[in-house]
């Protein structure tokens, strides 16, 4: 007695899932046997395309999503490899280029400060104050020089010259600034903008550290001898006077005033986002972790 052929025994199993009728095997084992010659990137990505239509994947949404990453990421030591290389390339590049834009870079400066000086410093007879700056020899070299009557005599005083050393106090910590945003693993519109934002705020705290230098000059009393016809400086201690040395000892004295801090400083504040910070330090956590697994 013959038995007649079922219809539905004719289709395979994948037709009666994509039907949604039960198959005579589980999904799991269905998928198991049913081997796709897709790399794990490619199923991966037809995952998230079936997951953007509405439709239901065969892996969860949340583990779905950690294996792209875990796919499109490359390794913490690949791409702190990759960072440390265009550092260096960028900075040799940068720093190369110093005698071509050293006239430039204190041509700006100086005239920048001699124009503040004369709105700012400068004042008329008979009580004559003068600031003069100039480049030379990559230094900024600022001159200050008093004029005071005493006894129908006009006597001058020149100030202890102030030097700075572009190339140490304000080219290298620059190009360390830009070499740090185009190393940066973010968006060329984001590393445009930290440029352009980082070479202003760097300038004004690089004014900002000369006038306190200035300030710290000033704050000393020029005492003239009439008689000897010279005159010499002498500190007068005062709370506005002392709160200055202060600043003068942290920005001048000390390297975090001219030095690399300054650099990462401003790199991570205009290069990274708030929510960035929680992931770098993640990512450095793992190394750390692994090492000690293997120790």
């Amino acid at each position: 007695m013959g038995f007649k052929k079922n219809k539905k025994s004719e289709l395979s199993q994948e037709e009666l899932l994509t039907q949604g009728k039960t198959p005579l095997v589980s999904r799991g084992t269905l998928d198991s046997r049913n081997e796709s010659p897709l790399s794990q990137e490619e199923l991966l990505t037809q995952g998230k395309e079936t997951l953007s239509q509405g439709k239901t994947p065969l892996v969860s949404r949340g583990t779905l999503d950690t294996k792209l990453k875990h796919c499109k990421k490359p390794g913490f030591a690949r791409e702190l490899i990759k960072f440390f290389v265009v550092l260096s390339i960028s900075m040799f590049a940068l720093l190369s280029a110093y005698s071509l834009v050293s006239a430039f870079i204190g041509n700006i400066l100086t005239d920048s400060f001699n124009s503040y000086s004369k709105k700012y410093y400068n004042t008329p007879f008979p009580n004559l104050n003068r600031m003069n700056t100039h480049f030379n020899n990559d230094s900024l070299v600022i001159a200050i020089q008093k004029y005071v009557v005493r006894e129908k005599k006009l006597l001058d005083f020149n100030y202890p010259e102030i030097k700075v050393n572009i190339r140490t106090n304000y080219y290298f910590t620059l190009v360390l600034l830009i070499s740090l945003i185009i190393s940066s693993p973010v968006t060329f519109r984001r590393k445009l903008f930290a440029c352009i934002s980082g070479i202003i705020l760097f300038n004004l705290f690089f004014a900002f550290k000369i006038s306190i230098e200035i300030a710290t000059l000033l704050n000393q009393t020029i005492v003239f001898d009439v008689i000897k016809n010279n005159a010499y400086l002498v500190y007068e201690s005062s709370f506005y006077k002392d709160f200055i040395n202060v600043l003068n000892s942290i920005f001048n004295e000390l390297v975090i005033g001219s030095r690399f801090p300054v650099a990462i400083v401003l790199w991570f504040l205009l290069t990274f986002r708030a929510e960035e910070y929680s992931e770098i330090a993640k990512m450095l956590e793992k190394p750390i972790s692994s090492e000690k697994k293997s120790k």
